[in-house]
């Protein structure tokens, strides 16, 4: 039996507390939707009725959430100590913990709407370097003349923060040409630039305030490695460069850290969650941010 088999076994009879839970839940908003579709062509006589049973629905949706949390909370821990933990160093793993919604916003680091979200804050030192990791969901709610309401998803995924090998002051930002996620805040004062190597223009969207130190910062060596690991990833991304750290944001749409508990922990979820550790070595590594040579 391997670790992951061996967690699934000692959280089975809560996943399974927690599905039979969330069947029930499911059954009694079923039967308020028909209860209020039958007292559509009856009048208001049923109302009586139809409002006690949906008191008891909301009351139900609270107190039968408890075995969902609790087995996504061990589960969540479960895979820290036994995926992230023994990659790193300094490691800690918050589930609560949220990135910088103020930074995101300021930096331009992925789209934004009028909600944001985060969660499963890691972070760590791989190889001398320091990095950050978070779930982040952004959303814009829209109310149009009937009342009707549409929430939209901005961004899904993931954002890192690394600390860089080069002594930055200014803004410089890549993003996807496929995405939308290339938006840039005026009072950041950056504008649209390009590069010598015509097939990263062609895959990415340059904007900087200093094209001094764009071009000192993205040698050829550093824009091929990064093409290589945009291929590697095959998610839209922003990549920014400032003040000596380099984020990045994955719009990878999916919580990487969030158990289903219709079914145990397979092969497929594991890979997803291993994929944001092959992400930071990647950058760590592949990207040579241990490079001392321009501290």
């Amino acid at each position: 039996m391997n670790q992951i088999d061996k967690i699934n076994k000692d959280l089975e009879p809560i996943r399974l507390k927690a599905k039979r839970n969330s069947t029930i839940l499911i059954s009694l908003f079923v039967i308020d939707v028909l209860l209020m579709l039958s007292a559509i062509p009856t009048g208001l006589g049923t109302l009586g009725f139809i409002i006690p049973m949906f008191i008891v629905t909301v009351i139900a949706a609270f107190a039968l959430r408890g075995p969902e949390k609790e087995y996504k909370s061990k589960a969540k821990y479960a895979l820290s100590d036994y995926l992230f933990k023994p990659e790193f160093e300094n490691y800690t793993f918050d589930p609560n913990g949220q990135f910088d919604s103020h930074l995101s916003r300021e930096l331009s680091l992925h789209p934004l709407g009028d909600s944001f979200t985060s969660n499963d804050l890691i972070t760590g030192t791989l190889q001398g370097i320091n990095f950050i990791r978070a779930d982040v969901t952004t959303t814009t709610t829209t109310t149009d003349s009937k009342g009707n309401s549409t929430t939209v998803t901005n961004f899904r995924g993931q954002v890192f923060a690394f600390d860089f090998f080069k002594n930055t002051n200014s803004y410089v930002k890549i993003s996807d040409n496929r995405s939308g996620m290339g938006g840039v805040r005026r009072k950041l004062s950056a504008k649209k630039i390009t590069f010598e190597d015509s097939e990263f223009n062609s895959t990415f969207k340059i904007h900087s305030n200093s094209d001094h130190e764009a071009f000192y910062v993205f040698t050829p060596q550093f824009m091929r490695r990064l093409m290589d690991f945009h291929k590697q990833i095959q998610y839209p991304m922003n990549l920014i460069i400032h003040n000596s750290t380099l984020y990045l944001s994955v719009y990878s749409n999916r919580d990487s850290f969030e158990p289903k508990i219709r079914k145990p922990m397979d092969e497929i979820f594991i890979a997803s969650v291993k994929q944001d550790i092959n992400i930071i070595h990647t950058i760590v590594e592949e990207l040579d941010l241990k490079n001392t040579l321009f501290k």
